[in-house]
């Protein structure tokens, strides 16, 4: 059965409000309510990002030791654009949005911002929409001092080294290896445009199944 005007429209407001709900449970570590957000079955669920491969289950557990670590993430997501699949029961997400850290360097605090388009896959639970996956296509990013210092110009010339990296997502590489987590070369970004375009089409693969 075709769904109405009015059922897609809500599906669309469900989503909307998911997406924003599950990153705002990530970054305040409110992790019951982040894995409601997702699939109940793990094996459903896949997720690849700029550090990270997997599942959900597993992501959860790597965001848990990454927030112990001291590495904290916030993430603004802006949904634009949410395909249905015709029997209503899949969707894929299109969103922009950005990921921001905060760190120091000798006396001086950072601002590192990603912006990035977020592209999530959500499925039908019975009446609930629940996400299934999430990829990143990575735009740009840029480090900037957050809170100048009164301590002269201390570490205003500190150097940020991100020779050989990715220019999408190079200083968020340099950042999340001086963490110990490894960042892929080959991830989807605006740098490389074919590799946006194998990206969505297997997301439109998926939504066709």
């Amino acid at each position: 059965m075709t769904p109405t005007k009015a059922e897609i429209l809500l599906a669309e407001v469900e989503i909307r409000h998911l997406l924003v709900r599950e990153r705002y449970y990530r970054d305040t570590a409110q992790w019951t309510k982040f894995r409601e957000s997702w699939h109940p079955d793990a094996s459903h669920t896949k997720i690849q990002v700029s550090w990270f491969s997997g599942n959900i289950d597993e992501f959860l557990a790597a965001s848990q030791e990454m927030v112990k670590g001291g590495t904290l993430a916030t993430h603004l997501i802006m949904p634009v654009d949410i395909h249905l699949s015709p029997c209503h029961q899949r969707a894929v997400s299109e969103s922009t949005g950005n990921i921001t850290f905060k760190f120091k360097v000798e006396e001086e605090t950072y601002e590192l911002v990603s912006w990035t388009r977020f592209i999530s896959r959500l499925e039908k639970v019975g009446e609930d929409w629940k996400l299934a996956g999430l990829e990143a296509i990575y735009d740009r990013d840029s480090i900037t001092v957050a809170m100048p210092s009164t301590h002269g110009d201390g570490a205003h010339g500190t150097s940020f080294k991100h020779v050989g990296r990715r220019e999408s997502y190079s200083s968020l590489a340099w950042f999340l290896e001086q963490r110990g987590l490894p960042v892929s070369d080959d991830l989807a970004g605006t740098d490389r445009p074919q590799s946006v375009e194998e990206l969505m089409v297997r997301q439109f693969d998926w939504l066709d199944k």
